[in-house]
């Protein structure tokens, strides 16, 4: 005699699937800082896991894992450099840039005393109070900027890892 299966009302359920997905949001958010690291590593893995495979048949496993980490490292290097080029590039036009910034800020004062009725010394009054308040931008810029700084250096022992133990990680 099968045994019949208690079946529980459309409220019930809807409840607690809605509480179960607002507790997996919580859980990613509040665990954001280490899975997006893992996540970075493990895409960038998968990508190098191809060339890690074929040094494997020359050279021992470490050995392989870290020509390839290098190979990645000055690819990675190469489109920096490439990328700062063109910047360097963008700052010598950057005097013409500010001039027409500034012609652009004027008649976009001008449009908004036409169109809201705001003075100009209010306008220029906002942006001061809205310059105020750039030490907290500061703190949140350096905290941004250390905390890309640990990744650049935790991502490649995290893909060394993956590399590593990659037979483990695939019979898990």
């Amino acid at each position: 005699m099968p045994v019949k299966e208690k079946e529980y009302p459309f409220y019930l359920k809807t409840t607690v699937i809605l509480f179960g997905l607002v507790l997996l949001v919580y859980i990613f958010s509040a665990l954001g800082d280490i899975l997006v690291p893992l996540a970075f590593a493990a895409f960038i893995a998968i990508l190098l896991n191809p060339l890690c495979n074929r040094l494997q048949k020359k050279i021992p496993k470490v050995p392989a894992i870290l020509v390839t980490l290098f190979i990645a490292i000055i690819c990675f290097a190469g489109l920096l450099y490439f990328l700062s080029s063109q910047i360097a590039q963008f700052s010598e036009s950057f005097p013409t840039l500010k001039q027409k910034f500034i012609a652009s800020s004027v008649q976009l004062e001008h449009w908004i005393q036409f169109k809201f009725g705001v003075a100009t010394q209010k306008q220029v009054q906002f942006v001061k109070d809205a310059l105020n308040s750039s030490p907290a931008l500061l703190g949140k810029t350096v905290g941004t900027v250390l905390g890309t700084l640990g990744l650049i250096f935790l991502i490649p022992v995290y893909i060394f890892m993956m590399l590593f133990y990659k037979p483990l990680i695939l019979n898990f």
